[in-house]
């Protein structure tokens, strides 16, 4: 396993993958056609459509959204719309990767492209491909994270440390959230390090891997502070009041209405529908417990999400409730990415794969959400 971790292949897409990604492109286009046409709009996406340059002086944790967005702007001609076609692209581009890691890793090439075809079907997923949402560059930032941190646990290379690092950084100016799930890695971190044995070597891993963020978190508020028109005070105030206090717009998010400020519900609700829609985490569990292999990896992949989710909707900064388990399904992805799997295990990883694409769809609790089932009813309407 080690000699590949962190490697890309020599041909990076196959014919196979290639095709995959072409079809899926094709796929979410007409899909995210069917629901524009449908009537169907995300608030957020048309705002942030419309923000003006002035939101990076209080965007925070969006930099790189916004930053992107305003460059999308200056191509002429193109409105909203245009933010689907680069969720579309980039998703599919995603797919294709996805499909051509695990045929590197031995799977057969129909159960490459089956189990491709079943992630990109999860309506979890599918939602941010064909929704314009700028979540989906958070999922592959986190994805990208998890990734790092495999190569980490598996080499403890100088590189896979200062990469991690700098994804995490990355996760800061891209995520509102992200400062939940940098507390969460700092707390796991050490499961990926063999190399610590007293306090120098841990806090050199800390510096390797946490300074980025921090880094990046500093810049937030230094920038914010030097183009505030406001006093230091009220700058400090817009910065941390998202954590501290229940947002003017919360009646608009449904999760909040039900978990805000309730931690331990909210821990319970984001395992529950893990459960439900991500069956193939019991699998990686089951794998873990017999092999006693990669403890990090499967921390990072649920911990880190349920407790950056239960601390995010205790400080009302949690948005959606498909947020967290969307981190567990990229962290189930990229250790199927990076795992040598036998017939059985991958006969295992197909069925539950369908299995937890299809309860997704089916069961009516994921769709309590209005975004979501007015999303779903979008793609019906005839």
């Amino acid at each position: 396993m080690v000699e590949v971790l962190g490697h890309t292949p020599k041909k990076p897409l196959g014919r196979t993958a290639a095709a995959v990604g072409v079809v899926l492109a094709i796929v979410f286009a007409a899909l995210a056609f069917i629901s524009i046409r449908s009537g169907f709009t995300i608030p957020t996406v048309e705002r942030l459509w419309s923000v003006p340059v002035e939101a990076l002086a209080s965007s925070g944790g969006q930099w790189l959204t916004i930053i992107l967005v305003l460059v999308f702007r200056q191509i002429p001609g193109v409105q909203p719309w245009f933010l689907v076609l680069v969720t579309v692209g980039i998703a599919a581009l995603m797919a294709a990767y996805f499909c051509a890691w695990i045929i590197r890793r031995g799977w057969k090439r129909w159960e490459a492209v089956v189990l491709t075809l079943s992630f990109a079907a999860h309506p979890f997923l599918l939602y941010l491909a064909v929704s314009g949402q700028p979540r989906l560059l958070s999922l592959g930032i986190f994805a990208a994270l998890v990734f790092w941190c495999s190569r980490l646990e598996a080499i403890g290379d100088v590189q896979s440390q200062m990469t991690a690092g700098l994804v995490l950084g990355l996760l800061m100016v891209s995520d509102p959230n992200g400062i939940y799930v940098l507390m969460a890695v700092l707390t796991v971190l050490p499961i990926f390090y063999r190399q610590i044995v007293d306090g120098k070597s841990a806090i050199a891993g800390y510096l390797l891997v946490g300074l980025p963020p921090l880094i990046a978190l500093s810049a937030v508020m230094i920038l914010q502070l030097l183009l505030s028109t406001r006093a230091p005070r009220y700058a400090l105030a817009a910065w941390s009041g998202p954590l501290h206090g229940i947002p003017a717009d919360f009646a608009g998010y449904d999760w909040l209405i039900l978990f805000g400020g309730r931690p331990g519900l909210a821990l319970g609700a984001i395992v529950a529908l893990i459960l439900v829609v991500c069956p193939l985490l019991i699998l990686m569990l089951v794998r873990l417990f017999r092999e006693r292999r990669r403890p990090g990896l499967v921390a990072l992949a649920l911990f880190v999400p349920l407790a950056a989710g239960s601390v995010g909707s205790w400080f009302w900064h949690v948005a959606a409730s498909w947020i967290y388990p969307s981190y567990v399904i990229a962290g189930v992805a990229i250790w199927l990415m990076t795992s040598t799997l036998d017939i059985q295990w991958r006969r295992w990883v197909l069925v539950l794969g369908v299995i937890g694409t299809v309860a997704a769809w089916v069961t009516p609790p994921v769709w309590f959400e209005q975004d979501k089932a007015s999303w779903r009813a979008s793609l019906t309407v005839r």
